[in-house]
């Protein structure tokens, strides 16, 4: 429903900030939803009305990968992002499609730490979320990450990558492990 059909105007509704709620409106008009967002979905429908479809979104993450001879190497990649009604009655949001995960934790690499060559022990995610590191793949190539960055790794064999903690700051990581 567009805001112009609305049977209350969204500037005649008030607030009823005792119960959080709405409370009638302004207008002859009565209108009290017993949902507090009941408001959202319609307003963003409008939205998109008026300042056209949003584009399609992703998020861009780095994989590192073995070859079929075993040395590592770096890709980049997106992952999709879809508006869905994801956790209703809040208006929709961007998701990816839904996989499984095994297993998850948290890592810190303290200040100058580096991780000689190694393949890694289970394909995982990495969400960086603090401080800046470097990865280097067996092909020579080397990437810098920082925090908000995601890693796909991948290279489960061969000599694998190695990894340094790059400033004054450690890194922190949620890694999340899957099959």
């Amino acid at each position: 429903m567009c805001l112009d059909t609305w049977p209350v105007s969204p500037k005649n509704v008030i607030a009823d900030a005792s119960n959080g709620g709405l409370s009638k409106s302004a207008s002859t008009h009565a209108f009290e939803p017993t949902n507090r967002y009941a408001l959202w979905r319609p307003l963003s429908a409008a939205l998109c009305r008026l300042y056209g479809e949003q584009k399609l979104s992703s998020i861009e993450y780095l994989r590192i990968f073995a070859d079929d001879e075993d040395c590592s190497h770096f890709e980049t990649k997106k992952i999709a992002l879809e508006a869905i009604d994801y956790a209703p009655p809040a208006p929709s949001l961007n998701t990816s499609t839904m996989q499984s995960a095994d297993n998850s934790v948290f890592l810190e690499l303290p200040i100058g730490w580096y991780g000689d060559w190694h393949p890694t022990p289970v394909r995982q995610w990495l969400i960086l979320m603090t401080g800046m590191c470097e990865f280097e793949a067996g092909d020579g190539e080397c990437v810098t990450s920082k925090a908000g960055d995601v890693v796909m790794l991948d290279d489960l064999t061969g000599k694998g990558h190695q990894t340094k903690v790059l400033g004054d700051e450690s890194v922190r990581i949620t890694a999340i492990h899957f099959s």
